[in-house]
């Protein structure tokens, strides 16, 4: 969800490595003292032993193995920064099976996030793109298969614009008639305590899933758990340019 204006970039930045790789050009017109520091494109061997294999000449050995070693060290750092941005899934994914326990094959699971109107999801469809995803991840990494958990919508406004659907009081009576008892509810969008969790959710939703006779159950929410916090920190590291100090001045006296 942080990074939704990088997809604006990524055309920008596909044509500038184009124009920094040796496609239009070979590698020779690059000055011998930089040819090596070019090299770790890790683009440059690959284009340039295709070049040699189809136009001939010396296979280039020395630029391919630059490239290689500065492709395997991009590959390293970025698994390194996918598995520390990853953990703060478990903080979800735990709660779920720790809200599950013993039940691992009976009460479904219900993955909500909060209700858009649909005129606002046609401007931004990426937006509800990224939510599913992460429900998706979360529900991977609980050990849930598809056909245990569910994606619904809450809290929806009281206005007569269409909102977007399935919401989740619609899906407590479909579960009842499927012969369920209980659900498990899990609002992957929200990470505190607040009026979509202690109200729309706990007082609500758990009045119709009653009505619908379902035995209501939520997770914990992260609040100010220390691999949320953790996480949090590095967005904000990654973000603000200078963090500032505990206790400095941040406003004119």
């Amino acid at each position: 969800m942080a990074y939704r204006d990088f997809r604006h970039l990524v055309g920008f930045l596909v044509q500038t490595w184009m124009f920094a790789s040796p496609v239009a050009y070979p590698l020779d017109v690059v000055p011998g003292p930089y040819r090596l520091l070019y090299a770790l494109n890790p683009m440059v061997g690959p284009i340039e032993g295709c070049r040699a294999a189809l136009l001939g000449g010396a296979f280039p050995w020395g630029p391919i193995a630059v490239s290689t070693l500065s492709a395997v060290v991009l590959l390293l750092l970025g698994t390194a920064y996918f598995r520390a941005v990853e953990r703060r899934l478990p903080s979800l994914a735990g709660r779920v099976s720790e809200a599950l326990g013993d039940d691992r094959e009976g009460a479904p699971v219900v993955l909500t996030a909060h209700s858009l109107p649909r005129r606002v999801f046609e401007t931004d469809r990426e937006y509800v793109a990224e939510l599913r995803a992460t429900g998706e991840r979360v529900a991977a990494a609980a050990g849930l298969d598809g056909g245990r958990w569910r994606w619904a919508y809450q809290s929806a406004g009281h206005t007569p614009e269409e909102w977007l659907r399935p919401d989740l009081g619609e899906i407590f009576p479909e579960l009842a008639r499927a012969g369920h008892r209980a659900v498990l509810v899990v609002p992957v969008q929200f990470l505190a305590d607040h009026l979509e969790v202690l109200y729309d959710l706990d007082v609500a939703a758990a009045a119709q899933a009653q009505v619908a006779g379902l035995a209501y159950r939520r997770i914990a929410m992260p609040n100010a758990d220390p691999v949320f916090i953790a996480a949090l920190a590095a967005v904000a590291r990654r973000t603000v340019p200078d963090i500032v100090r505990p206790g400095a001045r941040v406003l004119p006296a």
